[in-house]
């Protein structure tokens, strides 16, 4: 299968004079950025106007329905109901946006998205760094959570009642577990940082982990989510494929889905007694990979040095001056806020 090419950015064009500063291929880097700012913000202001779209949508159509509305309303706030919502919303949501900013971006997406075979002698490695850095982010929810509580403001987000029974509980592991794996990673370590990749493998694991983590809007998950974010990132560079990524997401989740199942039969000192040796074990799992991983790649923890002229602060400069990423990253921010202080 053929590997889409990350190469140092091509100015194209004929060339011109320094402009504000800019040499010739650093201005055209810039531009480029924000050409791929645009479509990275394009994708999340679709995603938000999807979303209050269908919401307002169907507001209205119980509405109009009456007192056969109220009966889809209660079938709706059902725990059940709640699930499916989040499986039809998340399939369409982290989908039809990103493909729409790809080609906002003028790329498209089987040009940027990497699903190429992984060898199980660097998959299996890979995916066990992936679950060690799934446990890095829980210190850094811990950290977060801890400095917050000093000022009297704990971190806090949404709450979800699991549905009853097996198909309940499957349903559970399709909207916590499956279904996201597959579609954030698309949205994520493929869209995002296949349009931010020409501009520097660090920039690209950097910028998408740093959205990764704002989407999720609230302050419990969203430090948790910026750390896993720069380890499946990364994993994804070093594979050239996104399925690392996916197992480790997939399976953070579903380990994370059946924990919360065992809380109600187990006391709270066991509960935390047995989340804690997960922890280590998960840790120890990432650090015996990234041992093997090391030893058959030494130069594994060593991302290509960027291709562009323009410097660092530039690019991220370049990025998050782009007006539809200033009112993305307004509006990631806002939803934090609105969790943490309205619930």
């Amino acid at each position: 299968m053929q590997y889409p090419v990350y190469g140092p950015y091509q100015a194209p064009g004929p060339r011109r004079p320094l402009w504000g500063g800019l040499s010739f291929r650093s201005y055209w880097e810039k531009r480029g950025i924000r050409q791929a700012a645009l479509g990275v913000g394009v994708s999340f202001l679709l995603f938000y106007i999807l979303q209050f779209g269908i919401s307002l949508l169907l507001s209205v159509v119980l509405l109009l329905l009456g007192p056969a509305g109220e009966e889809a309303y209660a079938l709706l706030t059902d725990p059940a109901g709640v699930y499916v919502q989040s499986v039809v919303l998340s399939a369409l949501l982290f989908t039809l946006p990103f493909v729409i900013g790809a080609r906002v971006s003028r790329r498209r997406v089987g040009e940027i998205i990497q699903l190429g075979r992984v060898q199980p002698s660097r998959f299996v490695p890979l995916v066990c760094i992936g679950l060690g850095m799934c446990m890095l982010g829980n210190f850094a929810t811990n950290l977060l959570g801890s400095t917050f509580s000093v000022f009297g403001m704990p971190p806090v987000q949404p709450q979800m009642e699991d549905p009853a029974g097996f198909f309940g509980y499957a349903l559970t592991v399709l909207a916590s577990a499956f279904l996201p794996a597959l579609v954030e990673e698309f949205a994520f370590r493929g869209v995002v940082m296949g349009l931010l990749r020409p501009f520097g493998d660090g920039f690209a694991i950097v910028v998408s982990a740093v959205l990764f983590g704002l989407m999720h809007g609230n302050l419990v998950q969203a430090p948790f989510a910026v750390v896993v974010g720069l380890g499946l990132g990364y994993i994804t560079v070093a594979a050239r494929s996104m399925w690392p990524a996916i197992a480790a997401h997939f399976l953070n989740n579903l380990l994370a889905t059946l924990f919360n199942s065992l809380a109600a039969d187990l006391t709270p000192t066991a509960y935390n007694l047995a989340s804690l040796l997960f922890l280590l074990l998960c840790l120890v799992l990432g650090l015996i990979g990234a041992a093997v991983y090391v030893r058959k790649q030494p130069a594994a923890f060593r991302l290509h040095p960027s291709p562009c002229e323009l410097s660092a602060s530039g690019r991220y400069k370049a990025f998050a001056s782009q007006p539809a990423m200033i009112v993305t990253l307004c509006l990631l921010v806002l939803s934090i806020l609105a969790t943490q202080f309205m619930l």
